[in-house]
């Protein structure tokens, strides 16, 4: 029993870790995204500008701003995904550490029904030694 309770215990880290991963990995996609919606919000407040280089430039920026909006829509559809990936290890993580719980409440009442098993046999023992009267 306490070998199945150490390897469960060892999987419960395992995916803990990985659920970890999961996370920071998702962490880091927001961060990209918040990055990719602040440079597009600068590109379009500099075509808005009036200046007197903006005509220059407005092909660059315009090209610029379809690439960023690509690179958006690709970080969005990861997000969702890595989101998938965060809820479903955190499901795996759970149901481990119930797992694990059972497990360790019944090796609690094995040890428990042993000690009291040696206690009785303990009374019984002493009974047999007392002299009859």
């Amino acid at each position: 029993m306490k070998d199945r309770i150490r390897k469960i215990e060892r999987i419960r880290q395992v995916q803990q870790h990985m659920h970890r991963v999961a996370e920071l990995r998702m962490s880091g996609l927001e961060n990209s995204r918040r990055i990719n919606q602040s440079e597009q919000l600068d590109l379009i407040s500099a075509l808005n500008e009036d200046s007197s280089f903006q005509g220059l430039f407005v092909d660059a920026t315009a090209r610029r701003l379809k690439s960023l909006t690509h690179q958006g829509d690709q970080i969005a559809t990861e997000c969702l995904a890595q989101r998938t990936v965060v809820i479903e290890r955190g499901l795996q993580l759970k149901r481990t550490e119930k797992t694990c719980d059972r497990l360790k409440e019944q090796d609690r009442r094995e040890t428990e029904k042993r000690e009291l098993q040696n206690i009785l046999e303990q009374i019984i023992s002493r009974s047999h030694k007392l002299p009859a009267s």
